[in-house]
């Protein structure tokens, strides 16, 4: 539904990233020279006003986590 709003958007949680939350989703972005583990970027969903959330990690080039 697009007037749909979720209460409690995600918190930025992701190291080496920010997210970007809108109505009814979160995208994930990595920071410069880090990229998402498994080349997704949406990290929360909103249906009938609740969030899921999905385990998204912005790792180095080379694939390993950096903190």
């Amino acid at each position: 539904m697009d007037n749909e709003w979720c209460l409690l958007p995600p918190e930025n949680s992701v190291p080496n990233g920010h997210l970007e939350v809108s109505r009814n989703k979160a995208v994930l972005h990595c920071n410069e020279g880090f990229k998402e583990r498994d080349g997704r970027r949406v990290y929360a969903t909103c249906e009938n006003f609740k969030w899921s959330y999905l385990s998204l990690q912005c790792v180095g080039k080379n694939g390993k986590k950096i903190l």
